[in-house]
């Protein structure tokens, strides 16, 4: 979970009671916190102690009601799917992986290679601004707080493509629910304009030609990263995006319904902005 506006003393009833001598102390004349983690800058943007409290309560008390109790439904809060109520007026960014899952490409396989997924498909792209990289996230970007490999995608044209194609053994996705990947549009870099979410399409294509694009922004937002005063502390942090595989088949007039026990590929599309820059990881499908 990443949590704007969130800061490390007020999760805690007993730290925020002293934050004004730690965490939020500022030496006399000084920006930065003697701490070296916040500024003044960002003090504008700091959610209350009550509503750090709040994503607590309603995040930690699902997760416990997931392994405790076995309650699987309350997974949706950390899918995002859906929000606790405490936490409504607070922006909250979930990353999360179901157990059951096809990985399409976890970007984990050695040597890195960029054209090829982990389930040996080949990956193919057109119209970018520089080719698809493939490695240890914070190597391609040392904004990226993950210990994770991932690959990064960059384009310059509303033409932009990133294809990934599925060998013959693994076409029938009928067995699934949904189609996940984990994103963040990258830090720093000049292809994404500064704090404007991003849409992304991902398009499904079948052995028969029949296809369709789906907007990520109809389930999830794609933000831009949250800016905090001392720049080595902002994060490119990666979330989860989930789409269901009824959006691919559900009868809808103008559109082709795409047969998911022969699909061909997964396309990322970059209609939605002109320019851009995203990291990625994790391209599944789930139950």
């Amino acid at each position: 979970m990443f949590v704007y506006g969130a800061t490390h003393d007020r999760f805690n009833s007993e730290w925020a009671t002293v934050e004004n001598t730690t965490e939020l102390s500022f030496p006399p004349g000084q920006t930065t916190s003697s701490w070296g983690a916040i500024t003044t800058s960002d003090l504008p943007k700091l959610i209350s102690t009550t509503a750090h409290q709040d994503v607590l309560k309603g995040y930690a008390t699902a997760y416990f009601q997931i392994h405790l109790k076995g309650r699987t439904e309350q997974v949706e809060f950390l899918t995002g799917a859906i929000k606790p109520t405490l936490s409504a007026g607070v922006e909250v960014h979930t990353s999360h992986q179901e157990e059951s899952t096809l990985a399409v490409d976890s970007f984990e396989q050695t040597p890195h290679d960029a054209t090829s997924n982990s389930l040996g498909g080949s990956v193919t792209s057109s119209t970018l601004a520089s080719p698809p990289a493939e490695d240890f996230l914070h190597n391609l970007d040392t904004f990226s707080p993950h210990m994770t490999s991932g690959g990064d995608v960059a384009w310059s044209s509303t033409m932009g493509v990133y294809l990934s194609n599925l060998p013959a053994a693994n076409k029938d996705l009928s067995g699934f629910d949904a189609l996940s990947f984990r994103v963040t549009q990258r830090y720093g870099s000049q292809q994404n304009p500064a704090n404007q979410l991003l849409d992304l399409y991902v398009r499904l294509t079948d052995s028969n030609g029949q296809s369709r694009s789906i907007r990520t922004g109809a389930f999830a937002a794609i933000p831009y990263p949250y800016e905090r005063g001392v720049a080595q502390l902002i994060k490119s942090a990666l979330k989860s995006v989930r789409i269901p595989l009824a959006s691919y088949t559900v009868a809808n007039a103008g559109s082709q319904n795409v047969d998911l026990t022969k699909v061909q590929s997964i396309a990322f599309e970059f209609a939605g902005r002109p320019t851009g820059e995203i990291e990625i990881d994790d391209i599944e499908m789930t139950s």
